[in-house]
């Protein structure tokens, strides 16, 4: 099975990205890649004829994320490239290119907006995105020294719900909602990376790899943990554990291993009434960390509007 890779460091220190199958401190995939230490490889060349690669955002085990510059425009944007090793792969290729045709498919303040999908002149194919200079959730946490205040918690959770809204009225689950994907630019909460995204619509089971599980385990749902059919409900989960961890500084469960980890998602009650502090969130993180989905909020609809209900608004002053 394929997970993200999760350190007990990750789990112990929110301020701590949970790392990738690569190092992403280093710039080294595991394996190798044609643009071994990615930055060697890319930086300083232009690819698609205008995309000028400045410097490199991050590497996961199959892609790397640069930081940009459109020549003809002057303007920075950040690029999701495929390892060129890839390009023949048929089935990657193609997942590649249904999270670009996902990604177009989304037009909303609250995510991150994809601008062009291309194949360069190697045979590599790359998204384009805008880029964000914002700061990461992590990076706000660590911040604030561990934990934010609840104002705030709530009003990062509304601008997600209004991005959760849009994509599944589009028929698209995130998959992956965990703090490394949530940025704050001025007072705008942008979700990014919809590289593990699905369309409810989708029907081609061709282009899941086999064993597979998509996310990040220490803010997956229990039917994530599980290998089930997903539905909006599993994103509703997985933003849940984001919110306990921004209320108390640690995510719900925090278990060391991979295996216990996915049975405290499973079969663990998450200790809300005895860390949450505001007990207008403890029913709705109750609600929102159900292990049925049934038993969760339907909709993001639904949550914003329990929320808003108990006072909480969408607007951050700028962080």
């Amino acid at each position: 099975m394929y997970y993200k890779k999760m350190t007990s460091n990750s789990i112990n220190n929110p301020g701590q990205e949970p790392e990738s199958e690569s190092n992403s401190a280093s710039g080294h995939t595991e394996g190798g890649n044609e643009f071994s230490g990615s930055t060697k490889g890319l930086s300083g060349q232009v690819i698609g004829g205008r995309y000028k690669i400045e410097e490199t955002i991050k590497d996961s085990r199959h892609t790397s994320v640069y930081k940009a510059r459109h020549l003809l425009l002057d303007k920075p944007v950040a690029i999701k490239v495929m390892f060129l090793k890839l390009k023949d792969n048929e089935n990657m290729f193609l997942r590649f290119k249904r999270e670009a045709k996902l990604a177009a498919e989304l037009s909303h303040v609250n995510i991150c907006t994809m601008q062009d999908y291309w194949i360069s002149e190697e045979g590599f194919p790359f998204i384009v995105t805008e880029f964000i200079s914002g700061k990461r959730v992590t990076d706000l946490v660590k911040a604030a020294g561990g934990k934010l205040d609840e104002e705030l918690a709530a009003a990062i959770v509304l601008q997600l719900c209004a991005a959760l809204i849009h994509a599944h009225r589009t028929g698209i689950i995130h998959r992956d909602i965990s703090p490394q994907n949530i940025m704050i630019d001025g007072g705008t909460v942008k979700l990014i990376d919809f590289g593990m995204a699905k369309s409810l619509y989708d029907t081609d089971s061709n282009l899941s790899m086999e064993n597979t599980v998509y996310g990040t385990p220490t803010f997956m749902s229990p039917e994530q943990c599980m290998r089930k059919e997903l539905d909006h409900r599993s994103d509703i989960y997985s933003l849940g554990c984001v919110f306990y961890m921004m209320l108390t500084g640690l995510p719900p469960f925090r278990e060391q291993g991979l295996i216990d980890l996915v049975r405290a998602h499973i079969s663990r009650e998450p200790p809300v009434e005895t860390e949450v502090k505001d007990p207008r969130l403890i029913p709705i993180l109750k609600k929102m960390l159900a292990k049925n989905p049934d038993d969760r909020y339907f909709s993001a609809s639904k949550l914003q509007s329990e929320l808003e209900a108990q006072g909480f608004k969408a607007q951050i002053s700028r962080t």
